[in-house]
């Protein structure tokens, strides 16, 4: 084995592999939903673009010219747990409105 060979190697693993996922930086911040959650409806507001890149169902639901929940910008959530919501929310980037 010469010494040139493992950086031989590597370059050409390097070309064969896919490129990387582009990720996606224009979204709309001006852009909120809320979403009500559980039955106290706990008020989370949700930038609407990740939220629907996301999540199919929010997608579907914000809808502006399909559901009422899409012209209003807002989302009811009664049977969920708010910190089910909340835990999921943290893994992206949302925050909860004040109450």
């Amino acid at each position: 084995m010469h010494p040139g060979d493992n950086k031989r190697k590597n370059e050409e693993a390097a070309k064969s592999e896919q490129p990387a996922k582009q990720i996606r930086f224009d979204y709309d911040y001006d852009d909120i939903i809320i979403v009500l959650v559980g039955e106290e409806k706990i008020k989370f507001s949700v930038y609407k673009d990740i939220i629907c890149e996301k999540s199919k169902f929010f997608n579907t639901a914000c809808a502006p010219d399909r559901w009422l929940e899409g012209k209003e910008k807002t989302v009811s959530l009664p049977k969920v747990d708010p910190w089910t919501v909340q835990g999921l929310l943290s893994l992206g980037r949302y925050r909860q409105a004040a109450a």
